[in-house]
């Protein structure tokens, strides 16, 4: 009996220290290529590229500030549907080297999911007028079959100057910041 059990003991601590450690900076890496991946396809208007990158399933969300209003996405089927109206939209024909970069990448790896916090920056002209948009963004990965895909996107607009004046228009600030006018850029962008 004592034979087996060693045995057992053994083969336990052999499974064990077999174990394949996470290279977690090779995952930080492709979560960050999937999420540019997203951004890339939404810009190249390609829904199949979108339709491969998301877990499709009704507890996937996509949050973000859209019309004014906070627009929620319910489940995979709301989600692709909002992406094939933005891809069949003009809204980027009205626009003039309108782009959205992301940096300042904070990526946290849990076994087989990932959160990752990012800032988005929106720049180029959208129907004539200079565009200066900040938004936050929280995207959370779960690893399906070895491949990072998404499962939420949270993205909000980070109020522009002049929205702060808008909003408080009793409180005192500056003679610059009253002079410094800052065009609004369109309320409608999901990035």
């Amino acid at each position: 009996m004592k034979k087996y059990l060693w045995t057992l003991i053994i083969l336990v601590l052999a499974g064990a220290s077999c174990q394949k450690e996470i290279d977690i900076e090779k995952e930080k890496e492709a979560v960050i290529a999937v999420n540019e991946e997203e951004k890339d396809a939404y810009f190249d208007r390609d829904i199949t590229r979108l339709e491969a990158i998301w877990i499709q399933k009704p507890t996937s969300q996509r949050i973000f500030r859209g019309d004014n209003r906070l627009k929620v996405l319910n489940g995979w089927t709301e989600i692709h549907d909002n992406y094939s109206e933005d891809i069949k939209s003009n809204w980027l024909e009205k626009s003039e080297s309108v782009s959205a970069s992301f940096d300042n990448y904070k990526v946290n790896i849990y076994n087989n999911t990932a959160l990752v916090y990012h800032d988005i920056s929106w720049t180029g002209k959208y129907l004539g007028k200079d565009m200066d948009q900040k938004q936050k963004r929280i995207v959370h990965f779960e690893k399906v079959n070895g491949i990072w895909k998404l499962d939420l996107i949270v993205q909000l607009t980070i109020a522009s100057e002049k929205e702060k004046i808008e909003a408080n228009p009793d409180i005192e600030r500056p003679k610059s910041a009253a002079r410094t006018q800052i065009e609004q850029s369109p309320q409608h962008m999901s990035y």
